[in-house]
């Protein structure tokens, strides 16, 4: 069980700016656990990031003011790749891939994220 965890462990990194001024990447969780296929970043500004390959094979970015329900999406702006990794971990899907960022409405959002999320 231990190794299960171990695999599923969540990791992220790259960067992003957000109105001109650098967020950091500080973790993730894979939509799986709100509901959707994709991933949840957390950023030091205390924002989320959700970010989730749409329907249409485009990205989708939504970002979410610290403490805020409902985000801003980010008009087709975002590049996005989302795989499984075929583990789940507590009944959580383990996400992994990659977004590249180049938004300018409703926010200048810009950079690129690696992830591999699970719960």
């Amino acid at each position: 069980m231990a190794r299960a965890a171990e695999l599923g462990a969540s990791r992220i990194a790259g960067a992003l700016a957000i109105e001109a001024s650098p967020a950091k990447l500080t973790g993730c969780r894979s939509g799986d656990a709100l509901g959707f296929f994709g991933v949840e970043a957390t950023l030091d500004t205390g924002q989320r990031l959700r970010l989730a390959q749409g329907l249409d094979g485009g990205g989708v970015a939504v970002l979410f003011a610290p403490g805020a329900e409902r985000g801003q999406t980010l008009s087709e702006c975002a590049t996005v790749r989302v795989l499984t990794t075929g583990l789940r971990v507590d009944g959580v899907r383990v996400v992994e891939g990659s977004a590249k960022l180049a938004c300018d409405a409703p926010l200048h959002v810009s950079g690129t994220v690696e992830f591999r999320c699970g719960r």
